[in-house]
């Protein structure tokens, strides 16, 4: 696929590193501009032969589209609420006063500054912020306004810097010696709108055939997930499962877009996927998330539909099917609404394996099948790896000394329960165990 980016020159270059190491099947085309009035004669030029644009930023992006049309899909990057918090915590490392700042080039998107003030732990009652206004249909003197707006309110002590999202901007005040950042550049963003055209540019192409898509939910291994211990190791984890699922989607040509909580969808066609599931058989990413340790959970569906919308949702149904059985597990739901499934790691049933498991437990701990079945049942609910007697008492609903006698048997019996230390969180009395039970 071929795209053409659209930007100054430091913006087209961070797009450009970040296609070469993360869309290497994507082609760009830079088409930089000292001024924004000449994006649109170069975009008049060029765009017949591009299969897609990308603009660097939103107000280039409003500019042109008031005078130019698109003749193939058009996105643009924007700057999210990680990308300005670090932006505003680095004026503040270099001693400037954040609650007294001045932006430019965030669009539409003004509440993403007081998001990231509240990310960094600043309320708006403590704030002093300004916000220039909207540029206007064809304003070629926009940028002037820029900075006289930012001068203005640095001579009058309003502000202490600023940060800026325009090029053309910065370089002026930086000349001027006003003090001023230009915000920082994430991959996130740009690696985003990048699968968002190759998306578009997919199901134009593949309008004749039943598109597919793969719906994977996810919970990340974190030994210390109730006391947050361990952000730090939880966060590398969660970037090993989404690098796995981009290598993926990046081998089979398909587009993936990372949703919340763990949940990315990769948008491909029927026919790939059946060559890629050996006719839905087997699937080779389950079993890779699982054997690379990150994970406690994988739950994936496959859905099947005469577009992506109607794809989507079977995959989501798929999805959530396996989120019920509690498994590591994959269901494919078709057109129709059949299902087919589930697919393991191993090919076996997850139910009956894990009935079985309860069984043998239950045999040597001498406790019942239905305790150990509501014991498994709250530890995945409620995605327990560590946990005290007493908040799985509570969890569980009965009593601490109850629990205690479950837990007892458990340990009596045979390597189900690993005491992993202590939690010191109470000031009075012993500090309790911390246990990581394992019923699998």
């Amino acid at each position: 696929m071929i795209i053409g980016v659209l930007g100054p020159a430091d913006s087209v270059g961070h797009v450009v590193k970040v296609a070469e190491k993360n869309e290497p099947y994507i082609d760009l085309i830079p088409m930089v501009y000292r001024n924004y009035c000449e994006a649109v004669e170069i975009l008049e030029s060029r765009q017949r032969e591009l299969e897609g644009v990308l603009f660097t930023g939103f107000d280039i992006f409003t500019y042109v589209s008031g005078l130019v049309k698109p003749l193939v899909p058009w996105e643009y990057t924007s700057c999210n609420v990680m990308t300005l918090s670090c932006s505003i915590l680095l004026a503040g490392s270099r001693g400037y006063d954040i609650t007294k700042m001045s932006f430019d080039g965030f669009g539409t998107l003004n509440n993403i500054i007081l998001d990231a003030y509240l990310e960094i732990g600043y309320s708006p009652d403590q704030l002093q912020v300004y916000v220039p206004r909207r540029r206007k249909n064809n304003e070629k003197n926009y940028i002037d306004y820029l900075c006289d707006f930012h001068t203005d309110l640095f001579k009058k002590g309003k502000i202490s810097c600023s940060i800026l999202g325009l090029s053309e901007s910065y370089a002026r005040l930086k000349e001027s010696d006003l003090p001023c950042y230009r915000r920082m550049f994430f991959s996130e963003p740009v690696r985003d709108q990048l699968i968002k055209l190759r998306l578009r540019h997919q199901i134009s192409e593949n309008s004749g055939s039943n598109a597919a898509v793969i719906s994977v939910e996810t919970d990340v291994v974190d030994h210390y997930a109730i006391y947050g211990k361990s952000e730090l190791e939880s966060f590398y984890r969660t970037k090993q499962v989404t690098e796995s699922i981009y290598v993926f989607g990046q081998k089979i040509g398909a587009a993936v877009i990372e949703a919340t909580s763990g949940r990315h969808y990769i948008f491909t066609n029927t026919a790939i996927i059946r060559n890629e599931t050996n006719n839905f058989k087997s699937f080779d990413l389950l079993g890779k998330l699982i054997a690379d340790g990150s994970v406690n959970r994988v739950h994936i569906g496959i859905g099947i539909g005469k577009n992506a919308f109607e794809a989507k949702s079977n995959a989501d149904y798929g999805r959530e099917k396996s989120s019920l059985a509690g498994e590591n597990s994959l269901y494919v739901v078709f057109g129709d609404k059949s299902v087919h499934g589930p697919l393991t790691p191993t090919g076996a049933n997850p139910q009956k394996r894990q009935n079985c498991r309860l069984q043998e437990i239950s045999h040597k701990s001498g406790l019942g099948l239905a305790t150990l079945q509501k014991l498994d049942q709250v530890l995945k609910q409620y995605r327990i790896d560590v946990v005290t007697p007493v908040d799985l008492a509570r969890i569980y609903g009965v009593s601490p000394r109850s629990m205690n006698r479950i837990l007892l048997k458990l340990e009596s019996a045979g390597s189900y329960i690993e005491n992993v230390g202590t939690d010191a969180r109470h000031e009075v009395g012993r500090p309790s165990r911390l246990l990581k039970i394992n019923l699998e």
